[in-house]
């Protein structure tokens, strides 16, 4: 969660330190500086949202200092003084920006001031931006929350990374988020796909080779290592880089080192690694496609990313930023339907991210004004055309539906014209006989109370057993998981 911040203006050391230990007990960042000179050299920078100062400190004419307060509109101001004639000229100009504080410092007051920064519109606004994404990446869900704090934690330091996590899920976007949040943002951010890049050619591109090293080696040629100096090397896909190259990449890492192919000099390293698999690391030592002395060297700090079926609302979160940006560069307002959204929601997701932003552009590109994810539709269609039907006994009255498509509409049929059964006279049968119970809706159910219908039943002939009733409805287990709290949530 962002934290507030304030600026400290004084140029008594004790009263300085005073206020310091307050504000950092309120939760707030602070930086103390002792003169007008100081201040203005560090505040642009520091950006705060209150400004604690010693009517000391301001040597010119205050109404001048006020007027000439950057960002004054937004920056609470706390006034300390005991100066009879300034409290008066402050309570004149009526200032709502402007807080008096008696000197000596009282610790309720500065604490009473400091809560209501904290607790302001402003700050809660800036909370839930920050909250929903974090450097290059989008997203608010709980897995999300917990992979910003990791990074934050490691990329100050110079450890080097291994991000695991399926395909789509944006571990390029987490590598360069761990650059921008270290010491070495202002130098190069390299990446490379070590599995788009042949075994006969993979060490000359990580390490360089001299001229006339192999066939077609014209010139010297500098490697990424040597291109990512006093940088951030990404290396994507490194379970997809041979053994052998392996065996010299783990040389590289320990000896902070490269050797150019056909050199004989050593070029020393200022290079910090982060590494990426889509790959279960352990099962790749087993399958023989990672060596296990690199697995180590590279997993100092392990960092696994969610896939976007267990992220929840950030699908929508996402779906609507990947519109935004679209409007924006049309210059067009197109908006995604409850229908569109609540399609989003049921798929499953199986390209992560990637997928959701290329079907979201597919569907931009569709549709006029608003976006139904029609083209999800065709797409799953499409899919299940393509795989064999099971061969499940079905009554008339079954609900016909596939977990996965989006937008089923149950359409009963009804064997017996003479009487139509209730559901709970239907599933009553169904309890004497091998058939599964059976549910039955009017045509028009909505497509929310038609699923949470079938839901909750499968749910309930599995006696709460979620592993089973998920796989019943051909859904995963988060995906049932995620439902049943939307409807304890609205309940």
């Amino acid at each position: 969660m962002p934290n507030p911040r304030t600026l400290i203006i004084s140029n008594d050391r004790h009263e300085c330190h005073q206020l310091t230990r307050i504000a950092e007990t309120m939760r707030f960042y602070t930086f103390a500086v002792n003169s007008i000179e100081h201040f203005r050299k560090h505040v642009h920078e520091f950006k705060p949202d209150i400004i604690l100062i010693n009517r000391q400190v301001i040597k010119n004419n205050l109404l001048d200092f006020l007027l000439q307060l950057p960002g004054r509109r937004k920056v609470m101001l706390g006034l300390i003084t005991d100066d009879p004639e300034t409290c008066e000229l402050v309570e004149q100009t009526q200032s709502t920006q402007v807080r008096l504080l008696d000197r000596p410092i009282q610790r309720q007051a500065i604490t009473r001031l400091l809560r209501g920064i904290s607790q302001s519109d402003r700050i809660r606004k800036r909370r839930l931006r920050q909250s929903r994404s974090f450097e290059l990446m989008v997203g608010s869900s709980r897995p999300m929350q917990q992979v910003y704090s990791q990074i934050a934690k490691a990329a100050p330091t110079d450890a080097t990374i291994l991000i695991c996590g399926q395909s789509g899920t944006g571990k390029e976007l987490v590598a360069r988020s761990i650059h921008n949040r270290s010491e070495r943002r202002d130098k190069h951010f390299v990446a490379i796909n070590c599995g788009a890049i042949p075994e006969s050619l993979i060490e000359s591109e990580l390490f360089g080779c001299e001229k006339g090293a192999f066939t077609g080696a014209d010139k010297m040629r500098k490697g990424v290592f040597e291109r990512a100096q006093n940088g951030t090397l990404f290396l994507d896909e490194i379970t997809e880089m041979g053994m052998e190259a392996q065996t010299r990449l783990l040389r590289v890492l320990e000896e902070c080192a490269v050797r150019r192919v056909g050199g004989d000099k050593d070029i020393k390293l200022n290079v910090r690694v982060i590494a990426a698999t889509n790959r279960d690391p352990l099962q790749a030592i087993e399958d023989g496609q990672l060596r296990e002395d690199l697995h180590y060297r590279l997993a100092v700090f392990p960092l696994q990313i969610p896939a976007l079926a267990e992220r929840g609302d950030d699908i929508v979160l996402l779906a609507n930023h990947f519109l935004a940006e679209h409007n924006k560069t049309h210059g067009t307002q197109k908006k995604l339907t409850d229908l569109g959204i609540e399609r989003l929601r049921q798929y499953d997701w199986p390209g992560n991210v990637r997928q959701l932003r290329n079907m979201v552009y597919r569907d931009f590109i569709i549709e006029e004004h608003h976006l139904e994810m029609t083209s999800l539709l065709q797409y799953i269609n499409g899919i299940e055309q393509t795989r064999p039907t099971p061969h499940t006994p079905q009554t008339d009255t079954d609900v016909h539906t596939d977990a996965k498509q989006p937008n089923f509409v149950p359409t009963p049929q009804h064997e017996d014209t003479t009487k139509q059964p209730t559901t709970n006279e239907t599933a009553a049968d169904n309890q004497s006989s091998d058939a599964p119970p059976q549910i039955n809706l009017p045509i028009g159910t909505s497509l929310e109370d038609a699923s949470k219908v079938l839901i909750l039943k499968t749910l309930e002939h599995c006696q709460d057993n979620r592993t089973q009733a998920a796989q019943m409805l051909g859904i995963s287990v988060k995906t049932l998981y995620n439902r049943l709290q939307k409807y304890e949530d609205a309940d």
